[in-house]
């Protein structure tokens, strides 16, 4: 056989492979065996050459034809976008403005703090270097060397008490609007300066006031000309409250003597007024005739002074929460404003000696405000003080907040009872607590109406008083004030005496007898029902308006106010007031201290998860097919007049919301219950709100197991929530059917079970209720008591950093109030 030929093999492009040897035009550079070598310097200037005559071959080709780059000729950028740089990561992170002292006016207000405490450390340097030079000096002359200490008193004596009184607020004055009084004074003074929020100009001739020829309270006569109420709710709610009257004094041991209310009534039948002679009247009023009044206008207590007012056109800017803005009598926004500014400029004449509104430059203004302010009340009320007033600086403090800085405590529960509205909030620390404000539309002028109700019916001797008038609103206010007590070991039949003043008659002394109206008229603030006057059930649109500071049912307002939605209106924003979940509550008559226990777990479960008012108005309407009779009873009311929770159920609503998850902090709150406001004022009053707040106080909410009550339930929601999921993963793993089945049981809501609820009812069993204690105000007027807050408030050190002048108001508008105010704005 021939030998085998043996197999090699070659790379491709070899030239074994190609069968052609490398043409020399391509070895370049290269070496016999195919290394490469290194071109040399000739070949590349070669090859550079022959690329440039080559571009400069194209260049002439498109010259010729016309094409020919113009960037270097006009100098047009590549593009218009302008070139942003990179950002140089090294300096990427900062905090500008991320912090409020690099704000501009919060740097501003520190700068001027820093300044004031410069220059008075300056003085006080100052005047240390003068002292010892007087002294040396003094000390060289024998002759005079014994006066060295009056010397030294003269002359730095005086400088350190200016600094002092600065200090303590000299300049400063604090006002406190309310609906009947306002209140205004300097820091340094003991008791403000009260003065009527009422304003009257003078008519020209021959017009006259429009005044309504209806009674108020309205009553009418029988066939036997007995006065009687035709007012089934009236009549309802009195029974309901004498009923209550009854149980307290069989209580307390107290013997109601038989047929007392006719005893009476048969007294006042047959009373006869004794004329009392001015000469003869200590406390005869010099009334004021219009042709007296050079200026065209009187305010405050003057008007309650006016012969005839029917030849004056009277008015009240302020109302409850804000300015009474739903009185026809006023036209604009303008005339509201023009009634403070002259109310405030003739006080601050008369009481202050300030001349003009130039000097009040040198002035610094605390303003308190309701706890739930409007937001436009608030607004232009800031830019009225700065703006037409002219103050130097001011600053603003919430009324609950003050009211705890003039009793003294640091935490504790305000209770507000003002003429037109009752509120109640809760304040820890300096700061009030969310969700625990409320407002309620009744105060102690609707006791004052409920008062005359009931003493018109014993048939009391004056029987065609009028609320609608002046000197007898006056007088009704009087005798509530003189009359009415909550110790009910002073109710039994009594004799007192009033004296009727009428300008141009001699005044007349009446005699009148009274039992129980004088407890049973304050209870209705417990029952606020029985305060709804007939108009109120009718429609509340266009009746229950406010006449010099007082509810009058009669009186026609607007639907809506002229300062309505002005907040932010120098920004443009939306109107934002605060608000609290308990107001919504009350306000849709979802009385807290009512529920029963399932419910009341469920609410407190809702807030510790943060949950707001409309995850609760769903809650409301998956609770309502278990307790449906319950709920249609409290919502289906006949009142058209909103928030008309009984006083002793809000205090203890308003310290459950704020205390649920704090044990501590539930039992400082309730106590230190604090009663304020001129409507407080009734004697007995803490004895008989704490035998309420006793008997209606939920076991569960009055315990001190309540905290750890939330803990366990939101403990077995988290639970339930947990197991749900399982359930749901489990199901996805089955299939698409046993997923929706989960679905629709994921879709019900967290449930207590009947051994959940015993559970909870056995730690209430076992707990221990809280003590109540209410603070007393022996030493200050508790209708003062917010203002003496703001006072106090001027004196602390903190208060250099919460001024707001007129620049900073002019160049920011409302948001300025962010950085100068205790509270969130």
């Amino acid at each position: 056989m021939p030998p085998k030929k043996k197999l090699t093999l070659k790379r491709p492009g070899s030239e074994e492979s190609t069968g052609r040897r490398p043409s020399s035009s391509h070895n370049h550079g290269m070496t016999v065996n195919g290394s490469v070598s290194k071109v040399s310097a000739a070949v590349l200037q070669k090859r550079r050459e022959g690329r440039l005559r080559a571009m400069e071959r194209l260049q002439t080709k498109l010259d010729e034809l016309g094409i020919r780059r113009t960037d270097e000729e006009n100098q047009l950028a590549f593009s218009s976008i302008p070139t942003v740089q990179l950002i140089n990561q090294k300096n990427y992170y900062t905090d500008y403005l991320k912090k409020d002292e690099q704000f501009r006016m919060v740097r501003q207000m520190k700068e001027r703090v820093f300044e004031s405490r410069l220059a008075k450390k300056k003085k006080q340097n100052s005047d240390k270097v003068k002292n010892q030079d007087i002294i040396t000096r003094l000390k060289h002359s024998p002759s005079v060397s014994s006066n060295i200490s009056s010397a030294v008193n003269s002359s730095g004596t005086e400088d350190e008490d200016d600094d002092d009184n600065e200090v303590l607020g000299e300049k400063v004055l604090i006002l406190h609007p309310g609906s009947e009084n306002i209140r205004i004074g300097l820091s340094t003074d003991v008791d403000p300066k009260i003065i009527k929020n009422v304003v009257a100009y003078k008519l020209p001739e021959g017009e006259s006031a429009d005044r309504s020829e209806v009674l108020d309270p309205i009553r009418d006569l029988n066939d036997e000309d007995h006065l009687q109420f035709n007012d089934q709710n009236y009549q309802k709610n009195k029974k309901i409250i004498t009923s209550s009257f009854k149980e307290r004094m069989r209580y307390y041991k107290r013997r109601i003597m038989p047929n007392s209310h006719e005893s009476c009534s048969n007294y006042n039948r047959r009373v006869e007024p004794e004329i009392v002679p001015d000469h003869n009247d200590i406390h005869r009023i010099d009334y004021l005739r219009a042709e007296d009044v050079t200026e065209g206008y009187v305010v405050g207590d003057d008007v309650f002074r006016l012969n005839d007012s029917s030849k004056w056109l009277i008015r009240s800017p302020f109302l409850a929460r804000g300015f009474n803005d739903r009185d026809l009598a006023y036209e604009s926004p303008a005339e509201i404003l023009g009634d403070i500014e002259l109310l405030l400029t003739e006080t601050l004449k008369k009481e202050f000696g300030v001349a003009n509104k130039k000097e009040l430059n040198s002035y610094s203004c605390i303003f308190v405000i309701p706890n739930m302010y409007h937001k436009g009340y608030v607004e232009s009320m800031v830019q009225f003080l700065l703006n037409t007033m002219g103050f130097h600086q001011i600053s603003l403090i919430e009324e609950g907040l003050a009211a705890t800085f003039g009793a003294g405590i640091s935490t504790g529960c305000v209770v507000d009872i003002g003429a037109a509205t009752t509120k109640v909030c809760c304040v820890e620390e300096g700061i009030i607590i969310p969700n625990s404000q409320i407002v309620l539309n009744y105060g102690s002028n609707d006791v004052t109406r409920f008062f005359m109700k009931n003493l018109l019916l014993q048939h009391f001797p004056y029987r065609s008083i009028n609320l609608n008038d002046l000197n007898d609103w006056e007088l009704a206010n009087e005798l509530k004030r003189n009359f009415c007590t909550f110790n009910d070991a002073n109710v039994a039949v009594q004799a007192f005496s009033f004296v009727k003043r009428r300008p141009g008659n001699d005044a007349e002394k009446f005699q009148f007898k009274v039992f129980d109206e004088v407890m049973v008229s304050p209870m209705g603030l417990f029952y606020p029902d029985a305060l709804l006057d007939r108009s109120d059930t009718v429609d509340s649109r266009n009746h229950g308006g406010v006449v010099l500071g007082k509810l009058s049912p009669k009186k026609i307002i607007r639907k809506r106010g002229l300062f309505h939605n002005r907040a932010g209106i120098f920004e443009g924003l939306e109107n934002d007031d605060p608000t609290s979940l308990l107001q919504s509550l009350e306000e849709k008559g979802d009385y807290v201290s009512e529920k029963e226990l399932r419910e009341i777990v469920e609410l407190l479960l809702s807030l510790s998860n943060g949950e707001d008012n409309n995850d609760y108005d769903g809650l409301l309407v998956r609770r309502k097919k278990h307790f449906s009779n319950n709920f249609e009873a409290k919502t289906n009311t006949d009142a058209e007049r909103k928030n008309m929770t009984p006083l002793d159920e809000a205090i203890i609503e308003s310290i459950s919301l704020a205390g649920y998850d704090s044990t501590e902090r539930l039992t400082a709150l309730y106590s230190n219950i604090s009663l304020i406001g001129g409507g407080s004022k009734i004697e007995g009053f803490d004895d008989i709100l704490i035998d309420r707040l006793n008997i209606n106080r939920s076991p569960v909410l009055g315990c001190n197991k309540l905290e750890a009550i939330t803990e366990l339930v939101k403990g077995w929601k988290d639970d339930w929530i947990t197991e749900e999921k399982k359930k749901k993963e489990a199901a996805e793993e089955r299939g698409k059917e046993a997923s929706a089945d989960v679905d629709n049981e994921l879709g019900k809501t967290f449930e207590l079970s009947k051994s959940q609820l015993q559970r909870i009812t056995n730690m209430v069993n076992n707990s221990q209720l809280l003590g109540i204690e209410i603070l007393p105000n022996s030493e200050v007027d508790p209708a003062t008591l917010s203002w003496k807050g703001g006072s106090v408030f001027a004196r602390l050190k903190i208060i250099e950093e919460l001024w707001l002048n007129q620049e900073d108001w002019d160049r920011l508008g409302s948001r300025s109030l962010n950085y100068v105010s205790l509270f969130s704005y």
